[in-house]
């Protein structure tokens, strides 16, 4: 279960970081105003699957996040176990806030002007915390880029 969600995991945060760019790119060239809500919500739902598959990792199938949980003092003291425990579960969470917050924004949009105003704040900087956030192969937390 434990590899299979972490593989999930692994392949739907590539799905979530290009339809992240799609619809900042969508936005910019300003496209269908239909077409943007659409791709919002479907965005929405994506990084919202993403976030269960990961609180699912973290709550009940991570054997690390077992072992930290029974010491989560100790934890806190080694950098690469307080990323996972902390900074990456409330980078996404955080993310995924800002992107809730420019959906709901882009579904009351009146004007057009308002729906791209918002996709391009809220997805930018959902994106930009997610990427933060990631843990990469060349960063302090590595990770390989396809599992």
């Amino acid at each position: 279960m434990y590899m299979a969600l972490l593989y999930l995991h692994s392949y739907i945060r590539w799905a979530v970081v290009l339809f992240a760019l799609y619809l900042l790119i969508q936005a910019a060239l300003r496209l269908s105003p239909q077409h943007i809500k659409r791709n919002m919500r479907m965005f929405t739902m994506l990084f919202d699957l993403q976030v269960l598959i990961g609180l699912g990792l973290y709550l009940f199938a991570s054997p690390m996040m077992n072992h930290v949980f029974q010491n989560f003092g100790e934890a806190m003291k080694t950098p690469a176990l307080r990323f996972w425990a902390v900074e990456h579960p409330f980078g996404m969470i955080l993310s995924l806030g800002l992107i809730h917050f420019g959906s709901i924004r882009v579904k009351k949009a009146v004007e057009e002007r308002q729906q791209v105003k918002s996709v391009l704040i809220f997805v930018g900087l959902g994106l930009v915390i997610m990427l933060l956030m990631t843990p990469w192969p060349f960063g302090a937390n590595p990770r390989p880029l396809f599992r």
